[in-house]
């Protein structure tokens, strides 16, 4: 059994929530994700527009670097294709 949980605090280091989730049976890796994932929807949802993220796992770390690195490097084609389109 798997579970995951977080801690959302503002820039001054100030306390905003807690969050935990049972999710059944994952891999550890998958239940680390989730909690990323669950920790940035909630702060999305509360308006907040930068974010750091800190994790005890640097597997979960790079994954999630690599993963915007690919979707950056494909918004930026897709932003030159409509330029050029445009033009």
């Amino acid at each position: 059994m798997t579970a995951f949980g977080g801690v959302l605090r503002d820039r001054h280091g100030a306390w905003i929530l807690g969050f935990n989730k049972s999710l059944g049976h994952y891999l550890v890796f998958n239940a680390k994700v989730w909690g990323v994932l669950d920790g940035l929807m909630i702060i999305q949802s509360r308006n907040y527009d930068v974010v750091v993220i800190r994790s005890n796992s640097q597997e979960v770390l790079k994954a999630i670097d690599d993963s915007s690195k690919k979707f950056f490097f494909r918004a930026c084609q897709a932003y030159s294709t409509a330029l050029d389109e445009y033009w």
